[in-house]
């Protein structure tokens, strides 16, 4: 009987600047960050690969989560992307378990808590490219207890369908992935 062993997990935080105007920040979502998102979800789960992606004052923070050798082959994709430019891997690591295990790739809107992190830690806005190491694992570690636009907190009472629900609806739609 032959022992198969399985991939070395690795952890790949990486912070890369957007190349396309924002929309508008009111409307939750960036409809290129929608539209890397939605393609995120759909090939990372095949891949075996997780992690968080945050955007903030055009800047991307994303942590890959996976086979090393997939996590690697997913960050030159990125790399090539013309929505990134200055990719800049922060940190890279062997992991044994996963921190964001049950994600093909969460999504921290512009959250409250990092804007506090961010001002606790005398950053005027969110630049990734400016943390130390400390602050590139506190971030990791916020964005791990954040919630996700897909799991918002409870609400106290069924409300109609606005804020997240219509964002994750939209994110559905077909034909989002058109021009990606």
């Amino acid at each position: 009987m032959e022992l198969v062993m399985e991939s070395p997990l690795c952890q790949l935080v990486y912070a890369s600047q957007s190349t396309f105007a924002s929309s508008d920040p009111k409307s939750g979502i960036d409809l290129e960050v929608g539209r890397i998102l939605g393609q995120s979800r759909r090939n990372n789960p095949r891949l075996g690969i997780g992690g968080v992606l945050y955007y903030g004052d055009g800047h991307f923070f994303q942590v890959l989560e996976g086979p090393r050798s997939a996590v690697q082959s997913l960050y030159d994709s990125i790399r090539q992307d013309p929505r990134h430019c200055n990719s800049t891997v922060l940190s890279h690591a062997m992991i044994k378990d996963r921190v964001f295990g049950d994600w093909s790739m969460k999504y921290i809107p512009a959250d409250p808590a990092v804007k506090a992190q961010l001002r606790q830690y005398c950053h005027g806005r969110f630049d990734p490219f400016a943390f130390d190491q400390s602050m590139i694992e506190r971030m990791v570690n916020l964005l791990n207890r954040s919630q996700s636009l897909d799991q918002p907190e409870p609400a106290p009472s069924p409300a109609p369908a606005s804020g997240w629900r219509k964002i994750w609806s939209w994110l559905r739609l077909p034909g989002l992935d058109r021009g990606v």
